[in-house]
């Protein structure tokens, strides 16, 4: 009896184990995109020149034009997630890349273009917000961390490819071959998202407990999700609890917050966006 207990508690532990790394793998695509849109018009930007005859201020538009999709996706990605789940504002998300990139490749013309790469700008600010959000809501305690970092590897990752891409159609002038070929992971991203379960945590926050007991049976596969149920239900009550924007300066808040702004700071004071973009 014993070992069968054993036995059923390893194969329950394994499915869990599979589906971290499975919602991880298709999730994180979506930081693949991200940096893939990022990076990518470095290449394809010297050839888009040459076609449409930009002037520096056209080509400054075409670059900016992601930052402010991305500007408005991170603004509104938030609320969206909190009113339509985040599987659902994913699956958004992967169709908007999808779009985006398929218009980029096809633009007649710089402004289609430049509304092209600002709707790809949206859904890298809605993946920005979401991604990591789903990740660890899903991910178990011990695999958070990892899972949850697992985002930012695969943006960098994304940035990489499409340096290699830019460098593989440099040689035919193939700056739409460039912009076009995100469509096949866009693809993939929403084609695993569509079959992953929406976040438990989502689920109880909307009232929805059975279909969250289910989906936790399902991704942790084992009898300790009425325990994660009550912990989830105690952290939306402590949320539920209104703070002020005063709070931030408590000493207790304050090293945290200047590290946070500290690191965000830094990144964009060393000028590697212009780096990545030009």
């Amino acid at each position: 009896m014993a070992d069968k207990e054993i036995a059923e508690l390893s194969g329950a532990r394994l499915r869990g184990t599979r589906f971290v790394y499975i919602a991880a793998l298709f999730a994180a695509l979506g930081g693949l995109l991200f940096g893939y849109d990022t990076g990518v018009i470095s290449g394809a930007l010297i050839f888009i020149k040459r076609e449409f005859g930009l002037t520096t201020a056209a080509e400054e538009i075409v670059v900016s034009g992601v930052l402010l999709g991305a500007t408005i996706g991170a603004i509104f990605g938030g609320k969206a997630a909190d009113l339509f789940g985040r599987r659902r504002v994913l699956l958004v998300t992967a169709a908007i890349f999808g779009i985006g990139a398929l218009a980029s490749a096809v633009a007649p013309s710089p402004p289609i273009l430049i509304v092209s790469r600002v709707v790809l700008g949206l859904a890298i600010g809605l993946a920005s917000t979401n991604v990591p959000v789903y990740l660890s809501e899903v991910a178990p305690p011990h695999a958070r961390g990892w899972v949850v970092s697992l985002f930012q590897l695969a943006v960098t990752v994304g940035i990489v490819v499409a340096y290699l891409t830019d460098y593989a159609f440099a040689g035919v002038q193939g700056w739409r071959w460039m912009l076009g070929l995100a469509v096949a992971p866009a693809l993939v991203f929403g084609t695993g998202m569509f079959f992953l379960p929406e976040t438990p945590r989502w689920l109880i926050r909307g009232g929805h407990h059975e279909v969250a007991h289910r989906v936790l049976l399902r991704i942790r596969g084992h009898s300790g999700v009425n325990v994660e149920i009550e912990e989830i239900k105690a952290s939306l009550a402590q949320q539920a609890e209104s703070g002020h924007w005063t709070d931030l300066l408590h000493r207790q808040v304050r090293p945290a917050l200047v590290v946070g702004l500290g690191l965000a700071i830094f990144q964009q004071i060393t000028g590697i966006n212009t780096v990545i973009y030009y």
